[in-house]
């Protein structure tokens, strides 16, 4: 696992480097961000990119949680969320997504 330091050299070398904002690309974790923000936001923290494809091949999930750990730590996201908390809301929603899954070909009998 990657150790993300999302230190402000780190941040300013990628927003000069790839020519993007990390606030910007920070406000898109409210939605679905896409995998070019969730890549910038990984280098952002001082990872590469051999490492977030590394990390994306065991699931964008796993991706999505690692980078947003790395933020929440850094106190990004305030002082109540953590990557502790993070990482149990993605494992409840996962949880939540696959059991709506399993259950969306099923039919009641009448």
């Amino acid at each position: 696992m990657v150790q993300l330091n999302y230190k402000a050299s780190n941040i300013a070398k990628a927003e000069k480097e790839m020519g993007e904002s990390f606030f910007g690309a920070l406000s898109t974790l409210n939605s679905t961000p896409s995998v070019s923000a969730l890549l910038f936001l990984f280098i952002a923290g001082g990872g590469s990119q051999d490492e977030f494809d590394e990390l994306f091949k065991q699931g964008v999930d796993k991706a999505m949680v690692e980078v947003m750990s790395g933020i929440a730590d850094a106190g990004f996201l305030g002082k109540t969320v953590t990557s502790k908390t993070i990482r149990a809301e993605m494992a409840k929603a996962m949880d939540e997504a696959l059991a709506a899954s399993e259950n969306s070909g099923k039919t009641k009998n009448a």
